[in-house]
C-alpha cells in the first residue's frame, strides 16, 4: 500500500506587546532555558519511523518556510487518519526570555479558525440541530433583515453579501462582551450584492454565523466547538483568544529584513468564529485528517461541506462550506489560510477515505507562521483611513491564487511527495 504523506506546517508567533508576551509565556509554564538549537534550527518532536523515508524528504522543507518568513518560531504537524506522524518545531516561541518553542506552545491561527467553526457547522447540520438554508434570523432575531434573505449556508461560503474588514479595523483594539455585541460593527451596514448572487470573502459574515451556532444550540460558542469538535477529536489545547491565555507564544511582526518586532495589541473579541483561535500544529492537523471520517463528518456532510459552491451567476469560487477546495491528480484536497496580527496559519487536508480499493489514508498538513503577518499589519496600519473594496479571495489550496504566495511552491513540493 502507498502511503501519503502531507505536510501540516503551523508556525506560529503569538502574544501582544512585550509586556504581554512576557506574562503569558510564563503563565504557560514553558520557562525552560532555550536549547542551542532553537534559534536557527528545528527537531523532531514525532517523526514515526514506518513515514521515515517521505518525513526525510520533507524535512528540509521547514528550515525553507521559517527562512522565507522569517518566523523566530514555528511548528510543524502531519496527521494521518488522526495520528501525529510528524511534528517538528523550530525556534523560539519568547525572543525576549529566550523561550523555546515546543509541540504545546499556543499561537494565533487567524482565519483557520473558520475551519473549526465550519465543522461545528456541518456537525450541527448533520445531527440536525440547524438548517443550513433558513434565514439566519432563525437562530439570531436581533440581526436586522437586509435586501435579500440571508441564509447559513450563504454566510459559510462567503455569499451573503456582508463586508469584510475596512480602514484600521483588523487592527481593532475594542473589547466585546460577546458575539453577538460583535455584530453591530456590521448591522447597519447595506449588503454589497443580493445573498447568493455573488462572492466576497467576510469574516463579519462568519461571525454572524458563530452567532447563529449559538442561537442554534442554546450554548455558547465555545461550548458548541468543546462539544462537536474538540472532544470528539480529543483536542485539549485549542481555545478562544482571551486576555491572558495561557501557553501562548509571544506575538512579533517581522520588518523588510526579516528581523521581529513585537507586534501592536488588538483585541480579538471581535472575531472569535472568524479568526479568534489559538492552537497548536499537532491539533490543526489532527482536525484536518479526520474530515473524511465518516464517523465524524458523513459521507453526504462531507459532500455538502466540501462541494465548490457557486453563486447565481455561476461563477467557479473554490470555496465550499468555508472550506477552500482543489481537485488534483490525487484526488480532493481542502484548506484554508489565515493571516492575523501575530500568526499565520495553513491546513490543507486530504479527506480520501480509507477502502480496500484505494488504499489511501486521510492525511492533513498544516502550517502556522508569524512573519506573513508583518507586511499584513503594516498595511492594515496604512489603511486605517482608507475603506477596503471587497476582497475576491477565490484561492484554493496551493492554486496561483492562494492568499500566500510564500507558500505555494513548498505547497507544491508537499504535493510532489504524494
Amino acid at each position: 500500500m502507498r502511503k501519503a504523506l502531507i505536510v501540516v506546517v503551523a508556525a506560529l508567533v503569538t502574544s501582544a506587546a512585550v509586556v504581554l508576551a512576557s506574562s503569558s509565556t510564563r503563565e504557560g509554564a514553558q520557562e525552560q532555558a532555550a536549547p542551542a538549537w532553537a534559534k536557527n534550527s528545528c527537531r523532531d518532536a514525532v517523526a514515526a519511523a514506518e513515514f521515515a523515508r517521505p518525513i526525510g524528504r520533507a524535512r528540509p522543507l521547514v528550515a525553507r518556510m521559517k527562512t522565507a518568513f522569517g518566523a523566530p518560531g514555528l511548528q510543524l504537524a502531519v496527521a494521518v487518519d488522526g495520528k501525529i506522524v510528524w511534528s517538528r518545531v523550530c525556534g523560539l516561541a519568547d525572543v525576549a526570555r529566550s523561550t523555546a518553542t515546543t509541540r504545546t506552545t499556543l499561537f494565533r491561527i487567524g482565519s483557520v479558525s473558520k475551519t473549526f467553526t465550519a465543522t461545528a457547522l456541518a456537525r450541527l447540520a448533520q445531527s440536525g440541530t440547524v438548517d443550513l438554508d433558513v434565514p439566519v434570523q432563525t437562530y439570531v432575531p436581533t440581526f436586522p433583515e437586509k435586501r435579500g434573505t440571508i441564509t447559513l449556508a450563504h454566510l459559510a461560503s462567503h455569499q451573503a453579501g456582508i463586508r469584510h474588514y475596512r480602514g484600521g479595523e483588523a487592527l481593532s483594539t475594542d473589547r466585546y462582551e460577546s458575539i453577538t455585541d460583535s455584530l453591530r460593527i456590521v448591522a447597519a451596514d447595506p449588503l454589497l450584492f443580493r445573498p447568493g448572487s455573488d462572492y466576497s470573502y467576510s469574516s463579519y459574515g462568519f461571525n454572524l454565523l458563530g452567532a447563529a451556532l449559538e442561537g442554534a444550540s442554546g450554548e455558547r460558542f465555545v461550548e458548541v466547538l468543546r462539544r462537536e469538535v474538540f472532544a470528539p477529536l480529543g483536542l485539549e489545547h485549542t481555545r478562544l483568544d482571551v486576555p491572558g491565555v495561557r501557553g501562548r507564544a509571544a506575538l512579533y511582526e517581522v520588518r523588510g529584513d526579516r528581523s521581529a518586532e513585537p507586534a501592536p495589541t488588538v483585541d480579538l473579541s471581535d472575531r472569535y468564529p472568524s479568526g479568534g483561535l489559538v492552537s497548536t500544529a499537532e491539533e490543526v492537523a489532527r482536525l484536518g485528517s479526520k474530515l473524511g471520517d465518516t464517523s465524524f463528518l458523513s459521507a453526504g456532510t462531507q459532500k455538502t461541506a466540501f462541494a465548490d459552491r457557486r453563486p447565481s451567476s455561476g461563477e467557479r469560487t473554490g470555496y465550499g462550506l468555508s472550506w477552500e477546495v482543489a481537485d488534483t491528480p490525487v484526488g480532493l484536497f481542502v484548506g484554508h489560510t489565515g493571516n492575523v496580527v501575530g500568526g499565520t496559519a495553513f491546513l490543507l487536508a486530504h479527506p480520501a477515505p480509507r477502502t480496500p480499493s484505494n488504499g489511501r489514508l486521510r492525511t492533513a498538513a498544516g502550517m502556522l507562521i508569524g512573519p506573513g503577518v508583518a507586511s499584513w499589519a503594516a498595511r492594515q496600519r496604512a489603511r486605517r483611513a482608507t475603506p477596503a473594496a471587497p476582497r475576491p479571495a477565490r484561492s484554493a489550496a496551493c492554486s496561483s491564487r492562494s492568499k500566500a504566495s510564500l507558500a505555494r511552491p513548498v505547497c507544491r513540493s508537499i504535493l510532489a511527495q504524494l
